[in-house]
């Protein structure tokens, strides 16, 4: 499986159009899942958050046959992002350079979660239901002004 992004290659640069005020999804192309997917998973974090990994992105429940996202598909569902919110937090750092992991999972299963749920919930209920996933990184800098 292969998650990639039209906006940015993995390891570059995040273009500042996707930056937390705009809240715009990076368009991502998802390619080569597996046939007996019956759901995928995307979690974004920040690993270089000054408090530790901070989670951007919940999302899950998604068609198998989804092949690109920038937008959150019909039928999906969002968990909380680390601010509370069931949403994309989008780039949004710290000053400093910021590595952003946009990580899908193709699932044996739709997960019988409800939307709200945090990651720890999330990544417990997917545990045994991986059947593959990919892993995309962007950067993003936030210059002290």
């Amino acid at each position: 499986m292969t998650l990639t992004s039209t906006a940015f290659s993995d390891g570059g640069n995040i273009p500042n159009e996707f930056h937390a005020c705009r809240k715009k999804i990076p368009p991502l192309k998802i390619e080569s899942v597996p046939k007996a997917a019956r759901s995928l998973a995307l979690i974004v974090e920040d690993p270089d958050a000054p408090g530790g990994a901070f989670t951007h992105w919940l999302l899950f429940n998604v068609d198998p046959n989804t092949q690109s996202l920038g937008t959150v598909p019909p039928g999906a569902q969002q968990g909380l992002n680390s601010l509370g919110q069931p949403e994309y937090g989008g780039t949004k750092a710290s000053p400093g350079e910021h590595r952003y992991f946009f990580k899908a999972y193709a699932l044996d299963a739709a997960l019988p979660v409800a939307t709200g749920v945090n990651r720890d919930q999330l990544e417990a209920c997917m545990k045994n239901h991986i059947l593959d996933e990919a892993t995309l990184v962007g950067r993003y800098e936030q210059r002290i002004r």
